[in-house]
């Protein structure tokens, strides 16, 4: 006879409705993996991605300058970096090819920009909604072996 375990998937799963022009929409389905892994995966990854913009500011400082000229072959440089960056913030965040999915949709880049911090916003309350569950558990088995420790020691006394 076979026993089997089921565990559950660990995740979030977020749907992205793009919109076309024409406001046919298309629905792309997404999973935020919320195993602890990934957490910890994505927690050493998201440090580097945060340079990403740092590097932009050090690397096209017209950037932040109030009035400063920008030429079309810098424009056209800083949205291919700025293209590599959201790309590698949305694969990381949902797993590969996830950009390319939602480009594939007709999501343009600057709607993708928009979206990204809400979408942060949603995994951040997800992943605080699991800290807290799993304290909660935590403290519920620290009671329960307390309990179990304090009736074995209550028939111990018993016996004796």
């Amino acid at each position: 006879m076979v026993k089997t375990i089921t565990v559950q998937r660990e995740g979030l799963p977020i749907d992205i409705n793009v919109r076309g022009v024409d406001n046919e929409s298309q629905l792309v389905h997404l999973f935020f993996d919320g195993s602890i892994d990934n957490l910890v995966e994505l927690q050493e990854k998201s440090q580097n991605f945060a340079k990403g913009f740092d590097e932009l500011q050090v690397k096209y400082p017209n950037l932040t300058k109030t009035g400063a000229e920008v030429s079309d072959q810098e424009a056209t440089s800083v949205a291919k970096d700025v293209i590599g960056i959201m790309q590698r913030a949305y694969d990381l965040a949902f797993g590969p090819g996830t950009y390319a999915r939602l480009r594939g949709a007709g999501a343009g880049l600057l709607g993708l920009i928009e979206t990204y911090q809400p979408l942060l916003s949603v995994i951040q309350d997800y992943v605080n909604k699991m800290v807290q569950d799993a304290s909660k558990r935590s403290q519920g088995e620290a009671q329960r072996i307390v309990s179990l420790q304090k009736n074995r020691q209550q028939r111990r006394n018993r016996r004796h």
